[in-house]
């Protein structure tokens, strides 16, 4: 299988997406990640944590959006059966 076209080391730009939201009262301040995306014949390429995404786009997809979906749902898969397990606050006296 071919390797995908790679872009030029300066078209590489940063990405942040919220994965998981803050929960208000428990000093909990919610999970950003972060990769970076560039574009290169006519698809969106993500690298995150080592590893190469790609996505082909239309004509008017707006690439930095199809980039942040492309990184949440590469972090769906992986990375959240590596976080936190949120439970919910309770006290008892």
């Amino acid at each position: 299988m071919p390797k995908p076209p790679q872009p030029a080391s300066g078209d590489w730009k940063p990405i942040r997406v919220q994965v998981a939201a803050p929960i208000e009262n428990s000093g909990d301040p919610g999970a950003v990640i972060e990769g970076e995306y560039a574009m290169a014949a006519g698809e969106v390429q993500v690298r995150y944590e080592g590893k190469l995404y790609t996505e082909a786009i239309k004509p008017g997809d707006d690439p930095v959006a199809v980039a942040r979906r492309l990184l949440r749902a590469k972090w769906d898969k992986h990375g959240a059966f590596y976080g936190d397990i949120r439970y919910p606050h309770r006290s008892y006296h």
